[in-house]
């Protein structure tokens, strides 16, 4: 046998013990055991006692702290072992909790049951009072007819009888085959009379029915007409509405061309004097050449040479030139005023005619709802005429039409 213990020490601290371990060796094989460590010898040196020592301390301060590990990440022994405390604390008010519902639970559970089972008594209870009841009485029905059945079968005694039972009634309707005979042909001679009745009231019913339909009729083909003098009048109004603007729109036109023919002519003057005018187109060298007279001259805003003739001439010229453009500013203003009032007669044409449109419908409208409350009313009088006729209510007054009854 053969000892091995190996002791490792990381920075002076203890932190693997291999066990103490036997190795048996044979020729088959080999067999290990793991025990555990024989009770250290006595050290045989200062060094030893040292580690031992040092070793001891370690213990004890693993002991108290902690391991070294748990220390370094910071983890607070004692407020872990709080914590557990605590855990374990809460758990066991937990459990005692559950257990005191578990409890309260059992004991709703039990009054439920109970509950039950006597609503359950009750019902059997009720039940079998009513099945007895209902016994009691089927037995004394049972017996009431045994008893009258008993009662039947017994004979009349004549001895127990009064005197009328004695009597005997021959036959005290002699007349009875007149008297139905009579019954019959009253019979058929009503419903002769009823059926002939009818007749007349469905007639006059379809008479009523004919004169509201051809009333119906009536008033559709009245509704019609109206409809159709309104679209006629509507397509004279615009037909009307039409021709004004044609005209409108050929009297815009006309003067516009009249306006654009007298901005032509006016061109046509302006070129003209702008190229044959003695007072426009002259050239003022020529005014000093032989022969050729002032009227002939360019300056317009000058008059020094020309007579006193020659200057009324031109003043009037242009006092008619400015005249006539004036003339075509009033025209223009009358015609923009002109076609101004045209518009607004226009405007006001057509409002009147949809003013006289709308009292048109109105009043259609209103004829329209005056004639359905009429007929609703007359529709609601035959209604209450046909129920009454329905109901077939008799008179006092009914029979007496008939004559005497053999009933």
């Amino acid at each position: 046998m053969k000892v091995l213990v190996s002791i490792a020490y990381t920075k002076g601290k203890a932190e693997n013990v291999k066990p103490h371990t036997e190795l048996y060796k044979t020729k088959e094989a080999s067999i290990m055991v793991v025990g555990t460590m024989p009770p250290p010898a006595a050290p045989e040196n200062k060094e030893e006692l040292r580690i031992d020592a040092r070793r001891q301390r370690e213990i004890e301060r693993t002991k108290k702290l902690g391991p070294g590990r748990l220390r370094c990440i910071g983890a607070d022994i004692a407020g872990v072992k709080n914590q557990i405390e605590e855990r374990q604390l809460q758990d066991a008010a937990d459990r005692e909790a559950k257990r005191v519902s578990e409890e309260e639970d059992a004991a709703i559970r039990r009054y439920l049951l109970q509950v039950e089972s006597e609503d359950a008594l009750a019902k059997r209870r009720e039940l079998l009072t009513l099945r007895n009841d209902w016994d009691l009485q089927s037995a004394e029905g049972r017996q009431n007819r045994a008893r009258e059945a008993d009662t039947r079968a017994v004979s009349i005694d004549p001895d127990s009888c009064a005197t009328g039972a004695a009597q005997k009634f021959h036959g005290e309707d002699v007349a009875r085959l007149e008297r139905i005979r009579l019954q019959a042909m009253q019979m058929k001679q009503w419903s002769i009379q009823k059926m002939a009745e009818e007749a007349q009231r469905n007639a006059g019913e379809n008479a009523a029915q004919a004169a509201y339909m051809a009333e119906l009729f009536e008033i559709e083909r009245l509704m019609e007409e109206l409809h159709q003098g309104n679209e006629r009048e509507r397509a004279a109004a615009s037909a009307e509405i039409s021709r004004f603007n044609q005209r409108l729109f050929a009297q815009q036109r006309q003067g516009e061309n009249d306006r654009r023919r007298l901005e032509q002519e006016e061109d046509a003057r302006e070129i003209q004097l702008t190229l044959e005018s003695n007072l426009v187109s002259e050239n003022p060298l020529q005014a000093a050449l032989p022969g050729k007279s002032f009227d002939h001259r360019v300056r317009v805003d000058h008059w020094k040479g020309f007579s006193g003739e020659q200057t009324k001439y031109y003043l009037r010229r242009n006092d008619e030139i400015l005249g006539e453009k004036a003339r075509l500013r009033q025209q223009e203003r009358e015609q923009a005023e002109e076609d101004a009032r045209n518009q607004r007669e226009l405007q006001r044409t057509l409002a009147q005619e949809e003013l006289l449109a709308q009292q048109r419908r109105a009043q259609m409208e209103m004829d329209v709802r005056v004639t359905r409350a009429q007929q609703a009313q007359q529709a609601a009088e035959r209604e209450r005429i046909s129920d009454d006729r329905a109901r077939g209510k008799i008179e006092p007054s009914f029979f007496q039409r008939f004559g005497r009854s053999y009933r």
